[in-house]
């Protein structure tokens, strides 16, 4: 069994690195918090703040996963919840970025921006994060708990590298580098070009005494 991020972790280098990055995203996680919470004191809740905050607190999930999974490799649900988690905290990211570009096309275009079509097209792309979520959630547990003999093969298939096509096979579009047959009747195997220019350059020499 392989995670789906960054394969089976081990206790070393796996523990002390994501014992850092936990520290990060725990500082990361408090600061924005802080900030949402003096913001709505001040009556104005900026909202990301709050989506930089579920972003930490997915990483933080995500890492500690992959702390208990080094301990316990074998164990299928910690796999699938560290998987989840990663992709939860990539959403957020792009639910992020969404509403930024939002925001900016407001700013720079009211009239179009402002539009009720644009609106709708965001709301759209929302629920589309929603439901990619839902998605990866659905087919982290078919890849590790399925059985069908048929998509297991199909994702040998799909993870297999393509096999390069031998220089003797009939459809390589490349000629082959095996060593060719010697020719017959002891003839040489030289290009004849050579040859060819040699004569010329020999009747171009006597074509002046030809001449006299």
């Amino acid at each position: 069994m392989v995670a789906q991020l960054g394969g089976v972790p081990t206790p070393l280098p796996d523990v002390p690195i994501s014992a850092v990055l936990l520290a990060l995203f725990v500082g990361s996680a408090a600061m924005h918090m802080a900030i949402f919470q003096i913001n709505r004191r001040r009556s104005h809740r900026f909202v990301f703040s709050v989506l930089l905050f579920g972003f930490s607190m997915a990483r933080i999930a995500a890492l500690t996963m992959r702390l208990v999974f080094s301990q316990h490799p074998g164990n299928i649900r910690i796999a699938i919840a560290a998987g989840v988690f990663t992709a939860a905290g990539v959403l957020l990211l792009f639910l992020v970025n969404l509403l930024f570009a939002q925001r900016i096309v407001r700013a720079y275009l009211p009239s179009f921006g402002w539009h009720n079509a644009l609106r709708w097209a965001f709301r759209a792309v929302y629920f589309s994060i929603l439901a990619v979520l839902i998605m990866v959630i659905t087919v982290s547990i078919h890849m590790f708990y399925t059985l069908d003999p048929a998509a297991h093969s199909r994702s040998a298939t799909s993870s297999s590298s393509p096999q390069p096509t031998s220089p003797s096979s009939p459809s390589s579009p490349f000629p082959s580098s095996s060593p060719r047959a010697p020719p017959p009747n002891g003839s040489s195997a030289t290009n004849p070009t050579p040859r060819k220019r040699n004569s010329w350059l020999k009747s171009l020499a006597a074509a002046p005494s030809a001449l006299r």
